[in-house]
């Protein structure tokens, strides 16, 4: 079997098993909420409301929100018009997270001088994902294919400079690597740059329309169609 073969085959096989692994974490998180009820009821409910309350129960409904979206059944317009809330969703949970954690080293750190730069460090830090994934989100085109497990897909435009920057750089450094090895310390410098090129070559074969339609719409249970954000249907 060719190696273009095994990655169209290994792409989809990539999106069924995401979103069978996104429906496995709304059941464990829909367990999570239900056996600890009780104690958001304890906890939250029957106590005044304060700012702790409200960041702990909209931590737990966002989560639960999140992860809803990702398995509900999907349309051409749903997956359009759900894609901004599922994103503003995922980075209000990674903001929370970041407030969270930020007041646990507060707490831990409270009779230190420095447990105010410290929750603010911890807080900035938390919210780097926020920061590199709404480059990502600015250049998300959302679209549509009738494939089981596989409804939404959401396909990052790269532009073609910076994935041939890191193309070039990770073969540098390459051929700069000592011909007997290098320390220790740099071997996963090494990996992150050779993910790079690897990734760099991703973009420049399967981040096109093109090459999206090839993959999905060679699908044996799908065919191609080109009316807008639909990639293709089933037979």
């Amino acid at each position: 079997m060719s190696d273009s073969v095994l990655g169209e085959q290994g792409a989809i096989e990539e999106y069924y098993t995401g979103n069978r692994v996104q429906a496995g974490l709304l059941g464990l998180v829909a367990y999570e909420y239900v056996i600890t009820f009780g104690q958001e009821v304890a906890c939250v409910w029957q106590k005044p409301i304060s700012a702790t309350s409200v960041l702990l129960l909209s931590t737990r409904w966002v989560m639960v929100l999140y992860q809803a979206i990702w398995v509900t059944p999907s349309g051409v317009e749903s997956c359009r018009r759900w894609e901004p809330v599922s994103q503003l969703l995922l980075f209000t949970s990674w903001a929370q997270i970041a407030v969270f954690s930020g007041l646990r080293v507060y707490a831990l750190w409270h009779d230190s001088r420095l447990r105010h730069v410290l929750l603010v460090a911890v807080i900035l830090l938390g919210c780097i994902p926020i920061a590199t994934n709404s480059f990502a989100w600015s250049r998300m085109q959302t679209m549509y294919t009738d494939l089981p497990f596989a409804s939404c897909v959401y396909r990052v435009d790269v532009p073609k400079h910076l994935s041939t920057i890191a193309l070039l750089h990770a073969q540098w450094r390459t051929r700069l690597r000592p011909a007997g090895g290098h320390p220790h310390v740099d071997e996963d410098i090494y990996a992150l740059e050779a993910a790079a090129a690897g990734g760099a070559e991703v973009v420049r074969r399967d981040l096109t329309p093109s090459g999206w339609y090839h993959i999905f719409c060679n699908h044996p249970c799908s065919r191609c169609r080109t009316d807008g954000d639909v990639l293709c249907e089933q037979r």
